[in-house]
């Protein structure tokens, strides 16, 4: 399921038909295809040589990022990967960014075209320093990304779902209509405030084992848009999915992805049920909840 951008990050694997999926969306966006970074010349999905690619080379990420787990966590994201010729591919190897696509740019004058045709921002990934971008890069371009699902996927659909009766105010702050999508939801909060400190949970076990682990932190609710909450985890606030990741790896340095909105709980002030913090993005009555009581 996808609700926003951060989601995107954690499809890293290629066999999942959300991750082709994706790619996918890129190809059919674009007007010419997908472009060759080498020549320009258009991309056929059946090419036998064709490979999918990390823009941000895998083996320079470990050696660059080597200490900062949370960004190795987002090596094989679907937004840090594209398809391309085997031939390029082999070219670029381990090679820093700025130093194969300056490579690139020498032999093929129009690769803005070609990086563009892929969804990538040609003047992020073309900047001299982009080689210690890699974060800023992957969640602009899934954002990039994200916003072409909702046109070409979510939009088209909308005209298809029941019409009904007016909703009442009651009933608008409950909903969990698509509209919100990618919008900063304001119209039944409580107020604007931000900042307000939430206690949130987590567990986790290993597969076959009994041994379950459980992690506490603290969610820095942004009122206004839920989806750039930020989780206070050994002193550093982080997105949901990497900060779930710093826990586990105390625990599982082997774990890889996770989708941090489904992995952390609150405790709902009105009920005392635990409810996903993914729930935040789409139930304003209890975001409104749990600035009344921690605000």
């Amino acid at each position: 399921r996808l609700t926003d951008a951060e989601d995107i990050l954690g499809y890293q694997k290629r066999a999942s038909s959300v991750y082709k999926g994706l790619l996918n969306i890129v190809h059919y966006d674009s007007d010419q295809g997908l472009l060759d970074w080498s020549n320009t010349s258009r991309v056929t999905l059946n090419h036998d040589k064709l490979q999918d690619h990390h823009i941000f080379p895998k083996a320079y990420l470990k050696k660059r990022y080597s200490d900062e787990p949370e960004l190795l966590d987002m090596v094989d994201t679907v937004a840090n990967r594209a398809l391309i010729p085997k031939l390029t591919n082999l070219k670029i190897g381990a090679k820093p960014p700025s130093r194969y696509l300056g490579d690139l740019l020498e032999k093929n004058p129009h690769l803005r075209k070609s990086l563009k045709s892929h969804k990538i921002d040609d003047e992020i990934i073309l900047n001299d320093v982009v080689d210690d971008m890699f974060e800023d890069f992957v969640r602009h371009r899934a954002q990039g990304i994200f916003q072409t699902v909702v046109r070409v996927a979510i939009d088209p659909l909308r005209q298809y779902l029941p019409t009904a009766e007016p909703l009442s105010p009651r009933q608008q702050s409950d909903s969990t209509s698509l509209s919100h999508l990618g919008e900063p939801r304001t119209s039944a909060i409580r107020t604007l405030q931000d900042g307000v400190e939430i206690p949130i949970s987590a567990s986790y076990s290993e597969r076959g084992s009994a041994i379950r682990h459980e992690f506490d932190a603290i969610l820095r609710l942004n009122a206004s848009q839920p989806e750039r909450s930020q989780i206070l985890v050994d002193g550093r606030l982080l997105k949901p999915s990497p900060a779930g990741l710093a826990c586990i790896h105390t625990v599982n340095r082997t774990k890889r992805a996770l989708n941090g909105w489904t992995f952390w709980m609150l405790r709902d002030p009105r009920t005392s049920a635990m409810r996903l913090i993914s729930e935040l993005r789409t139930d304003e009555s209890l975001v409104n909840a749990c600035i009344e009581k921690y605000g």
